[in-house]
């Protein structure tokens, strides 16, 4: 089980570009997150540590997004 979330994580790894939003991490999730659920975890101060506002979108960094995942979801 471990070693299928690990394929799993390296397959996301490898979809997201170096910066993105919280739309494309929906989309490269596959359903798993929202763009919108992913909007209130950060709200509660629970999301990615690594972010950047450019105007009223938000990126994130894929290493730390990879990272938070992992966190999130227990996986480590």
């Amino acid at each position: 089980m471990k070693s299928d979330m690990t394929t799993v994580l390296t397959m996301i790894h490898q979809s997201l570009p170096p910066f993105f939003t919280r739309d494309v991490a929906a989309d490269k999730l596959g359903g798993l997150l929202g763009a919108k659920s992913l909007a209130n975890i950060d709200c509660r101060g629970q999301g990615p540590g690594t972010k950047v506002r450019m105007g009223k979108k938000v990126l994130y960094e894929r290493e730390n997004f990879v990272d938070w995942l992992k966190q999130y979801y227990k996986l480590e």
